[in-house]
């Protein structure tokens, strides 16, 4: 399960990502659906750790 909390991220002066709590679990399927700018590819490089927050953690399985 990821689990992520007070994530922030900032691009430019501009908040590109703001999440409180996220739980998402790896055993069923999760849809991303948002307008273009919304976050959607800077969540899926957090959870890939192709990038890094801001602000907040990322845990996998308990693990940061």
């Amino acid at each position: 399960m990821f689990e992520l909390n007070d994530i922030r991220v900032h691009r430019n002066g501009r908040h590109i990502l703001n999440i409180d709590t996220l739980q998402l679990a790896t055993d069923s399927f999760t849809l991303l659906l948002g307008h273009n700018g919304s976050g959607k590819s800077t969540l899926l490089n957090l959870l890939a750790r192709q990038a890094v927050p801001d602000q907040g953690n990322i845990q996998f399985n308990g693990a940061l």
